[in-house]
């Protein structure tokens, strides 16, 4: 195998490694609130709330983001597993039920994003059809940790000088 080869597989091992240390397991909160329950503030990490669900006025029930947090207002009808860096997130309320929303409130899988003390989220909220709001899944975004991008940069550094070892040799043996 040659040195250029060999410098990219480690990259590459090295990227793998590096993405696997900054993953995080999904917590997954029961909830259960019903449609037309009280609004309920919800706080999944730290001590203020990120989202509420309920009903203001007994007429209908919202999903609600409060502060920077964000819902993707298009559910999904399975659930489509945490969201990708892709992912919009467009809207700060969403109608799960009530008399106005004529047959057409929202139900199904939601696409969240949140922060706390500097760590940033992404989730998926589930509302069955009786706009009952069963589970929230979340998981931080991770930031990779300096091992990593330390390993990173070393793989980056060893390919470069492999590619410059590899042109030398190029050079001499055609001239």
């Amino acid at each position: 195998m040659s040195a250029v080869k060999y410098t990219l597989a480690m990259l590459a091992a090295g990227g793998v490694v590096g993405a696997a240390s900054q993953a995080s397991a999904a917590t997954v909160v029961n909830l259960g609130i019903a449609e037309l329950a009280p609004v309920t503030p919800i706080t999944l990490v730290g001590s203020s709330p990120q989202f509420s669900y309920g009903s203001p006025d007994a007429k209908e029930t919202d999903f609600n983001a409060l502060g920077s947090a964000r819902i993707n207002s298009s559910p999904y009808a399975t659930d489509p597993g945490l969201p990708t860096a892709a992912e919009t997130y467009d809207t700060q309320s969403v109608k799960t039920a009530g008399y106005d929303c004529g047959g057409t409130c929202s139900s199904g899988y939601f696409h969240l994003k949140f922060a706390d003390s500097g760590t940033n989220y992404v989730g998926t909220a589930y509302v069955d059809s009786g706009a009952t709001l069963q589970t929230i899944t979340f998981a931080s975004t991770g930031v990779p940790e300096p091992d990593a991008w330390a390993l990173l940069i070393a793989g980056f550094g060893m390919a470069g000088a492999a590619m410059r070892r590899s042109r030398r040799q190029t050079q001499g043996a055609t001239a």
